[in-house]
């Protein structure tokens, strides 16, 4: 049987990279292939790009604080 494929990029943080990657492959959802970063280069050096990525890496860490807060704490 010949099942058609769909080809997904998926862009994320650096430190999640290991992790992710071994989910995807475990789960055998996905094929994972190198990426040419010239292929991405125009999207990743797109300032609309970067401010948003800003703008989610500080919502993160406003995450992690509170997070971290909550895990100090006895309910």
């Amino acid at each position: 049987m010949i099942v058609k494929m769909n080809k997904i990029t998926l862009l994320g943080m650096e430190y999640q990279r290991e992790e992710l990657t071994k989910t995807l492959m475990e789960l055998g959802v996905v094929e994972i292939s190198d990426v040419d970063i010239d292929e991405y280069g125009e999207l990743i050096g797109n300032p609309d790009v970067n401010s948003e990525l800003q703008r989610i890496e500080t919502e993160l860490s406003y995450i992690d604080s509170a997070l971290d807060c909550l895990a100090g704490t006895h309910l």
